[in-house]
């Protein structure tokens, strides 16, 4: 679409930004270029998973290109607003570095304990309450979206899963060391960091 854009604002929806400023950036300003990546979803898929509702009161990133202007933001935010999203306004590397926190990280979660908890026991289900099921929720997404998601942000995606294995590491440590102050710590602090998202 570049090339015949003249005007137009092109606004795509990818969750990872890295790729397409690196493009913006090859054009130049010969074309405007604004993401819009809305912080909601499932792991559904088609036209009959679609939700009029889905975007209502999510956050909805809106991350401008190089080459983009204020009339080109202003349009996009504008789409995300009658979506229903709340707009927040971000650079693609402030963008790709949390997502890999926020959604690729939770999805490579949800996939490694799928994988741990199934060489562990033959049939999970009837074992399986809402905190396994939650948790493992993303692992539901389908191949090529999650594909997607941690392959084109792998060096965030790789930062986030060391700092992952790193709070993995203090909880085992304390659990083996039957170190309660220290696992008190470690759970309280999670707690505080959670509470804030409410």
């Amino acid at each position: 679409l570049a090339p015949r854009a003249g005007e137009a604002v092109l606004a795509d929806v990818a969750s990872v930004r890295g790729p397409v400023e690196a493009f913006a950036r090859e054009l130049g300003a010969a074309v405007r270029i604004v993401g819009m990546h809305p912080m909601a979803g499932t792991t559904a898929t088609g036209f009959r998973s679609a939700d009029a509702a889905l975007f209502r009161g999510r956050s909805f990133l809106v991350v401008p290109a190089a080459g983009a202007d204020a009339r080109a933001l202003a349009l996009v935010g504008e789409i995300a607003r009658d979506a229903g999203g709340v707009v927040i306004v971000c650079s693609a590397l402030e963008h790709d570095r949390v997502v890999a926190l926020t959604s690729a990280l939770p999805l490579a979660l949800a996939v490694a304990l799928s994988v741990s908890a199934a060489d562990g026991a033959t049939e999970l289900a009837p074992f399986a309450g809402p905190g396994f099921r939650d948790t493992t929720r993303l692992a539901a997404t389908g191949a090529d979206l999650a594909e997607a998601m941690l392959l084109a942000n792998s060096a965030n995606v790789v930062v986030a899963i060391a700092r992952l294995r790193t709070a993995l590491d203090d909880l085992e440590r304390a659990i083996a060391d039957r170190d309660a102050a220290g696992l008190r710590a470690v759970l309280e602090r999670a707690r505080t960091v959670r509470a804030r998202l409410d």
